[in-house]
């Protein structure tokens, strides 16, 4: 493959290049580590609720990486370490809310979004454009 260097610790380099840390601005051709673990997950739960769940290689997958997901999802902020000040939005998919994160007191908005009922009417690029969004303007940001 053109511009790949042929040195491994030239690749092994470049490969690291690839994921950006939150505070990073420049996300072309790159990938943060969130957005891997979002990936994972969306793998993960595909394979243990998918027709194909009990082809062995499926099985496998799911059960090597049952852990992993369960520990990622631990670690994962959510809606209950927020405390919410007010609602400033609603819409068809859910609402924003300005909230303060318990422990640290720093305020924020929270978007909300019922994915069950965006997925039902197939509103997958409006999550996506969504998403993407929202990561691009937190890498600026922080």
């Amino acid at each position: 493959m053109a511009g790949v260097p042929r040195d491994v610790d030239d690749r092994i380099c470049l490969m690291e290049s690839q994921f950006h840390s939150r505070s990073s601005a420049d996300n072309t051709n790159s990938f943060s580590v969130e957005a891997l673990q979002d990936a994972l997950i969306v793998l993960y739960e595909e394979c243990r609720t998918s027709s194909y769940k009990k082809e062995s290689t499926v099985e496998e997958f799911v059960k090597t990486a049952k852990p992993v997901v369960d520990h990622i999802t631990s670690l994962r902020l959510s809606a209950e370490d927020f405390d919410t000040l007010e609602v400033i939005g609603r819409g068809a998919f859910g609402e924003v809310k300005v909230v303060k994160m318990k422990g640290t007191g720093k305020v924020c908005a929270l978007k909300i979004l019922n994915k069950v009922e965006m997925l039902k009417r197939h509103q997958v690029r409006e999550i996506l454009s969504n998403t993407y969004f929202i990561v691009t303007q937190l890498l600026i940001w922080f």
